[in-house]
């Protein structure tokens, strides 16, 4: 039950609320608040969203061929998806005054 996306703003809520309650750095998991829903047609939607959120880490799955992976295949970007959420992900950074490496 429940509005998905509320369940996802939700989620990229989180690494700002954990910098308030603990000294340590926020990873954001693509793909594990909505599942296929993130990626699904290519999408890296979530990361970029959790670096304006304030995430010091994302955790993204990739694969060659997202079809053929053994498993969650269907949130897997592809290499050149990759390429493009992290261009994304580095000009938010930027914009919020962190670097990505």
């Amino acid at each position: 039950g429940g509005d998905p996306l509320q369940v996802e703003l939700a989620d990229l809520g989180r690494p700002a609320v954990a910098r308030v309650v603990l000294p340590l750095p926020a990873l954001v998991e693509e793909g594990a608040p909505a599942g296929a829903v993130q990626v699904e047609g290519g999408e890296g939607v979530d990361a970029p969203a959790a670096v304006a959120a304030g995430a010091d880490a994302l955790m993204l799955e990739v694969h060659p061929e997202p079809e053929k992976a053994m498993s969650d295949g269907y949130q897997s970007l592809t290499f050149e998806q990759f390429a493009e959420t992290m261009e994304k992900c580095r000009t938010i950074a930027a914009a919020v005054g962190k670097t990505i490496d």
